[in-house]
């Protein structure tokens, strides 16, 4: 094994080392003890098999093992000194009273002599006591940073208070209505049985997934000369829109979103241009200053357009709202367009009129 061939080298090597710590991570033994164990283990296997190189293992294992250390020989004790005797106390040195219990000594005093003059007692002076220092409070531990005081600011006036804005009507939509129709049109087409079905999905996703109050889809005719509204949701003020209609003759917004797949997104802060474009009839029909329009074709050939707004006290409309809208109106081309492959698929397979 990897240990028998470095122990063959050196018991002292590091990588000695580094098996003995690896063994006693998986076993959970201390490392002293897997060494012990180890060294063992070398030493009855050199005594009971005559192997030169276990034996050799052995010998280094003994030699190079460092010699035990000698106790150190100890000092002899020295010899105990005798007692010491205090010597009596002189009569010229001052003596201290004794004192028992919880009793307070009184104040030592100077037994002074003079050759000329008696014993005179000078009383000493009481020891000045200091007056008691307040304990310091322990400075808070600001993690090595320097602290600042907070500025003291100055009273201010008191402002008038504003009065609250009224809360704006926030726009109700069904994100999990409007992902599980969108999915369907790009992932899942098959599921929608025709045409009908698909228009009426996309009106509901407008308006319930959304949360647009109406939505509106026109069928291109033909001919290209017409568009007729088939499919509405959330008209009920506004009934015209039901049975709108519109000629594609001239040069109008409709005509010209007709002509190639484009949207836009009529607002009041539009221009003049594109208001005056929009034919007198529908904005008398129409009753609002903002709107979203896309015209919907399948390859190069114009099939609807699709209309919504959010009714004539709705919030403003938001470029997250136009967002879902075209989205909505792609994935009405898609379906269309699978559609059509269909309905080629099918037409290839029958048989050819004779």
């Amino acid at each position: 094994t990897w240990l028998e061939d470095e122990i063959r080298l050196s018991w002292l090597s590091p990588t000695v080392d580094k098996l003995f710590r690896i063994g006693a991570m998986l076993t959970g033994q201390p490392v002293a003890e897997i060494v012990r164990s180890v060294h063992e283990a070398a030493v009855e296997a050199a005594a009971l098999h005559d192997n030169p190189g276990a034996t050799a293992a052995a010998r280094r294992l003994i030699a190079e093992q460092k010699p035990p250390e000698l106790p150190k020989a100890r000092k002899p004790a020295a010899p105990p000194r005798p007692a010491r005797q205090d010597a009596p106390p002189a009569d010229d040195q001052p003596v201290e009273p004794t004192h028992q219990g919880n009793e307070t000594p009184a104040p030592r005093a100077a037994i002074l002599k003079t050759p000329d003059t008696q014993t005179q007692i000078r009383p000493e002076a009481p020891p000045a006591v200091s007056p008691p220092v307040p304990p310091k409070k322990p400075a808070a531990d600001t993690g090595g940073l320097r602290t600042r005081k907070a500025p003291t600011l100055a009273p201010q006036p008191d402002r008038p208070k504003r009065a609250p804005e009224p809360a704006l009507r926030t726009r109700q939509g069904n994100d999990t209505l409007y992902e599980e129709i969108t999915e369907m049109m790009f992932r899942q087409p098959h599921k929608f049985k025709d045409v009908p079905a698909l228009m009426n999905a996309a009106c509901q996703c407008i308006t319930y997934g959304i949360g647009l109050k109406t939505a509106m889809i026109a069928l291109c005719s033909n001919d290209r000369t017409r568009l007729k509204s088939y499919y509405s949701q959330g008209f009920t003020a506004r009934t015209a829109f039901r049975n709108w209609t519109q000629s594609l003759d001239g040069n109008h917004l409709f005509s010209r979103l007709m002509q190639a797949p484009s949207g836009i997104w009529i607002k009041p802060q539009s221009s003049e241009k594109v208001w005056n474009s929009l034919p007198e009839d529908f904005r008398s029909q129409m009753n609002t200053d903002q709107c979203f329009m896309m015209s919907v074709f399948v390859k190069s050939k114009p099939i609807a357009l699709v209309y919504a707004d959010d009714g004539t006290d709705g919030p403003h409309l938001t470029d997250a709202d136009y967002a879902r809208f075209k989205h909505v109106c792609a994935g009405i081309s898609q379906v269309l367009y699978y559609f059509a492959m269909q309905r080629r698929k099918q037409q290839s397979k029958s048989p050819p009129r004779r």
